[in-house]
């Protein structure tokens, strides 16, 4: 189908004109006869009546060529021209109204940055966007105008503007301004929000509604496959009534050669705490989607502004993801920003991740000594405390602060990001409620078991029939046999933080510990008779890190999520009393490897992805409630005062409503007293974004099947010019007219001869 216009529209009515001129003058210069019968008239009449009808034929011709000249010649001056029938697609009257109400919705996510040889799928789209009103403007004056962006279609870029009166310049310069945002969704809300704006328009009687996109699988064929069948376009289906009507349009700007990306999926901290001084280890993962390997130069590593040592990165395969170990010591305590990056590639924005850490001048760690000595080596926890913190002048990164019984009744957990229980008799009502309070805020409580332990006390409180905070019930103890040195540690589950260093090591970790002593943990399956019944409790199940090797391969090291927090159980005693394991250079590993899987983070974890809220939480009658944010636009972007609001549990929260752009939030708050804090949140892309699988026509109309569409590449429609977007046809017009004028003058002196 082709779309004509003309560049002089007056000239096809003064060629219309001109093309009645022949048939006037025929008219004017026919005779006028006087009728005088005469008897030899007789002969001429009959040979009249003969060749009446060949002239009559003869003359029509000849009138029918000389309008044809006179209306090609009118042709020839209006210029006429055609575009492509893609265009006709886009440019297409909707409906009998004389009015469309044209409404363009342009996908910014991230993903619309790839650049291939011809430039971004981005520039495409305002380029066709620009052309669309031009031609717009041409052949539906009357027409009005509406953009909105995917991410932000609340906010206009234009809004209902009549195609005559648009500014194509200042359009231009809007759209030129704009760059693909830092989110990844957003094209399925906005086609709920171009939805809305149809309901709003009840005056509206035809609309057309282009969708300029590269078209992801992610978004559209998952869509189209969710629980309801329905495609992305479902919100749009219903509109179209007898008195309405609707039109569809997706203009696919998508780069047409195969796509090649590399992303940073995720920078995370292998252990929750930072400690200033102490090596702090990352991990950054990478993942390759194209065809063939990548092999990415070496990762560019930052905390705050300075730059750090690049680390190498493998080469990675089509589809592959790796993980790549940072290693970073922090000079000094307070918040810091680390960030990874790659060289900028086809799709920069998401070759960055950003992480933030409050680095501790300390771990504090509380061990409640349940068997107090003079001697170190007789003290339950002398052993202990050596072991979290060492001698010498290497600072582990934890500081030990050791009480009797008594401090857990007393002292105030809330500092310590763990506590340490070692063989302490019991735990009556009070501590329990205390403990149970201090894990579900996120603290972390470690058990070693001995002989002052009242079994029957720790089940009746901390176990409470499964629903304390013990991981398992007491049971008896268990001595190892004469004939044997003691019990094995065996099966270490090195998934856990807590083991997952010492997977691959050379040197066995546990050749040589024995254990002589240990008190037979119960798991969820064998304390199914103590009221935690399989499958009732709704509790996290017990996860067992290690085993002895005895017959009934009874738990060594368990650990359950408790609220927020984490309660680890150890069967054996954190001296020597009942195991040789003090001796052993793991013991020393374990115990700090140990307070850093189960410390309590010092702020919320999870990686927080552009567009989500991010909130400070402050406590009453600390802070007050003005709260400074600087984004990562700053200074481009001043910064902005929020305030703090109570919530439900009267706790003062600071909320940025939605993180827009991706890189490092600074909330800068002040204390009553006056001292100032300065708290830091990494916002990052969704790095599902990066995979760049489209989809073509044939796939897109088998994922809609609610909403008829046309669908139109952007090289079909768009050009780099209007001259090279139209094909005129005075050429073929030039050639018609002369072959016209010789044919009439050919057959005016034939008809001329035989008469």
């Amino acid at each position: 189908m082709l779309l004509g216009a003309v560049v002089s529209p007056v000239m096809i009515y003064a060629g219309l004109a001109a093309a009645g001129v022949p048939v006037l003058i025929h008219l004017l210069s026919r005779r006028r006869f006087r009728r005088i019968r005469w008897a030899a008239m007789d002969f001429l009449l009959d040979a009249e009546r003969q060749n009446r009808r060949r002239i009559r034929i003869e003359q029509l011709i000849l009138l029918t060529l000389r309008c044809l000249a006179m209306l090609l010649i009118g042709l020839l001056l209006a210029r006429v021209y055609v575009r492509p029938s893609g265009l006709a697609g886009l440019l297409g009257r909707v409906g009998a109204s004389a009015r469309t109400d044209r409404i363009i919705l342009l996908d910014d996510t991230y993903s619309m940055g790839y650049r291939d040889e011809t430039g971004t799928c981005f520039d495409r789209a305002t380029t066709a966007i620009v052309q669309l009103a031009r031609w717009i403007q041409q052949e539906g004056p009357q027409d009005t105008f509406t953009v909105v962006t995917a991410s932000d279609p609340d906010r206009f870029i234009l809004r209902a503007a009549a195609a005559r009166e648009m500014n194509l310049s200042e359009l231009k310069s809007r759209l030129e301004s704009l760059r693909p945002s830092d989110k990844a969704d957003g094209i399925g809300k906005a086609i709920v929000a171009v939805r809305t704006m149809l309901d709003a328009r009840p005056e509206t009687v035809a609309t057309a509604v282009y969708i300029v996109s590269d078209f992801q699988a992610r978004d559209w064929a998952q869509a189209a496959g969710g629980a309801s069948g329905r495609g992305p376009l479902a919100p749009l289906a219903g509109w179209t009534t007898r008195d309405r009507a609707l039109r569809v349009v997706l203009f696919d700007v998508g780069s047409p050669e195969p796509t090649r990306n590399l992303s940073l999926v995720s920078l995370e901290p292998d252990q929750p705490l930072a400690v200033a001084g102490v090596p702090a280890r990352f991990t950054a993962r990478l993942i390759y989607r194209g065809p063939g390997e990548a092999r990415p130069d070496p990762l560019r590593i930052y905390v705050g502004e300075a730059s750090q040592p690049p680390v190498t990165v493998p080469p990675i395969r089509s589809g592959q993801t790796v993980g790549v170990p940072i290693e970073l010591t922090f000079a000094s305590p307070g918040p810091v920003a680390v960030t990874a990056e790659l060289p900028d590639d086809r799709l920069p924005t998401d070759n960055r991740r950003y992480a933030t850490v409050e680095v501790l001048p300390a771990v504090r760690v509380l061990v409640i000594n349940g068997e107090p000595g003079a001697d170190a080596f007789d003290d339950e926890v002398g052993l202990l405390t050596a072991a979290l913190r060492p001698e010498g002048p290497v600072f582990s990164g934890i500081e030990v602060e050791a009480t009797d019984e008594g401090g857990l009744e007393e002292m105030d957990l809330q500092p310590y990001p763990v506590v340490m229980l070692a063989n302490v008799y019991r735990a009556g009502e009070a501590a329990t409620a205390r403990l149970r309070r201090y894990t579900e805020d996120g603290g972390s409580v470690v058990f070693f078991l001995g002989d002052q332990v009242d079994a029957a006390m720790y089940n009746r409180f901390l176990w409470d029939g499964g629903a304390g905070i013990l991981p398992g019930p007491l049971g008896r103890i268990v001595e190892a046999p004469p004939s044997r040195d003691g019990f094995r540690f065996v099966e270490p589950d090195y998934g856990h933080a807590l083991l997952r260093n010492f997977a691959g090591l050379d040197v066995p970790v546990f050749e040589g510990i024995f254990t002589r002593q240990f008190v037979a943990i119960g798991t969820d399956q064998t304390a199914a008779q103590g009221g935690d019944q399989e499958g009732t409790s709704t509790r996290p199940t017990a996860r067992v890190l290690l085993r002895f090797d005895d017959p009934e391969r009874h738990p060594a090291i368990l650990e359950r999520i408790v609220g927020r927090g984490r309660v680890v159980l150890i069967a054996t005693t954190a001296d020597k009393e009942w195991t040789n394991w003090p001796d052993s250079f793991a013991y020393v590993a374990m115990m700090q490897e140990l307070v850093q899987a189960v410390a309590r983070p010092t702020a919320p974890g999870g990686d927080v992805l552009v567009g989500s809220p991010l909130r400070v939480s402050l406590p009453a009658g600390r802070y007050l409630p003005e709260v400074l944010v600087r984004t990562p636009a700053f200074p481009e972007t001043p910064q902005r005062t929020i305030e703090a609001r109570p919530d439900i549990d009267g706790k003062l929260v600071a909320t940025w409503p939605s993180s827009d752009r991706a890189g490092v939030y600074r909330f800068g708050l002040r204390e009553t007293r006056g001292a100032t804090e300065v708290r830091l949140a990494a916002v990052n892309v969704d790095p599902a974004e990066g995979d760049l699988t489209k989809l073509d026509e044939d796939r897109l109309r088998a994922a809609i099947e609610d909403v008829p569409f046309v669908y139109v590449r952007s090289g079909e429609a768009n050009g780099p010019s209007d001259q090279e977007a139209r094909r005129e046809l005075w050429p073929a017009a030039l050639v018609a007219l002369v072959a016209v004028l010789m044919a009439e003058s050919a057959l005016a002196f034939w008809f001329g001869r035989r008469s």
